[in-house]
C-alpha cells in the first residue's frame, strides 16, 4: 500500500524506503553508482504511530535542525515600510536551565545607514535554573551589533 511521499507502509509502526530517496540539508542522496546492485531498504519508524499520540520529531524521517543550532531567523517589510522580525525558537531552549538564547544575526535595513546586523537575546527572569525555572517570565533584547558611532538616531522599536 502507497503511503504519504511514496513510502511503502509495511506495518503500523515501520516504513520501508530506498537509502538513496531519503532527504539530506542538500537534497536527495545520489542513486547508487552502476555495478554496485540494488541499495538495501533502510528501516525507520512510522509517523503513523498505533497510540493515536502525535509523532515525536526524531521518528519522522527527514533533515532534522541539530541541537545547538539555532533556528533562522526571517526579516519581512510590510507596505507602510515596518520592518517585521520573526524567529522561531526550539521549545527544548525554553526547558533548559540555561539563561539565555541568542539568535542567528540578521540584517535590517535602516534608513540613512544602510543594512545593518542585529540579535535577538532571550533571557530568563529566574536567577537559578534559567529558563526551566523562570516560569515562561523573562525578557527579549534587540542588539544593535554596529561596528561604528551612529550618525542619526537610534531607531523607534
Amino acid at each position: 500500500e502507497q503511503g504519504q511521499a511514496g513510502l511503502t507502509l509495511q506495518s503500523p509502526r515501520e516504513t520501508e524506503l530506498e537509502e538513496n530517496s531519503l532527504p539530506s540539508l542538500f537534497g536527495t542522496r545520489p542513486p547508487p553508482t552502476a555495478g554496485t546492485g540494488a541499495t538495501p531498504p533502510v528501516r525507520v519508524a512510522s509517523p503513523l504511530a498505533s497510540t493515536g499520540a502525535p509523532p515525536s520529531p526524531s521518528t519522522v524521517p527527514g533533515p532534522r535542525i541539530p541541537r545547538g543550532t539555532p533556528s533562522a531567523v526571517t526579516v519581512a517589510i510590510d507596505d507602510e515600510g515596518n520592518t517585521r522580525v520573526m524567529w522561531a525558537v526550539e521549545a527544548w531552549w525554553l526547558s533548559r536551565r540555561d539563561k539565555s538564547v541568542v539568535s542567528p544575526e540578521f540584517w535590517v535595513e535602516m534608513p540613512a545607514l544602510g543594512p545593518q546586523p542585529f540579535k535577538i537575546l532571550l533571557t530568563a527572569d529566574s536567577t537559578k535554573g534559567g529558563f526551566n525555572n523562570a516560569a515562561g517570565r523573562g525578557r527579549i533584547e534587540l542588539k544593535w551589533s554596529m561596528q561604528a558611532a551612529p550618525t542619526a538616531p537610534p531607531p523607534q522599536v
